[in-house]
């Protein structure tokens, strides 16, 4: 059995942009849809205006954190 993650939506959340680099091109190389958000505000915007399947997050984030 083999997953399908095609057009799959996934909101990467993460203040290191090389982590949200990383994360972002494994998830593309299945197939996935993916957005970036900088912070936990910025997150919060795109999931007002947008739908994702899963949201992926860095727990220590400055102002708000992931959790």
């Amino acid at each position: 059995m083999s997953l399908d993650f095609s057009n799959f939506k996934v909101l990467i959340v993460d203040d290191h942009p090389v982590n949200r680099i990383l994360i972002s091109s494994q998830l593309k190389q299945l197939g996935c849809d993916t957005d970036e958000a900088v912070d936990a505000r910025h997150a919060l915007e795109l999931l007002n205006t947008r739908e994702f399947d899963i949201v992926i997050t860095d727990c220590n984030m400055p102002d708000v954190s992931g959790f």
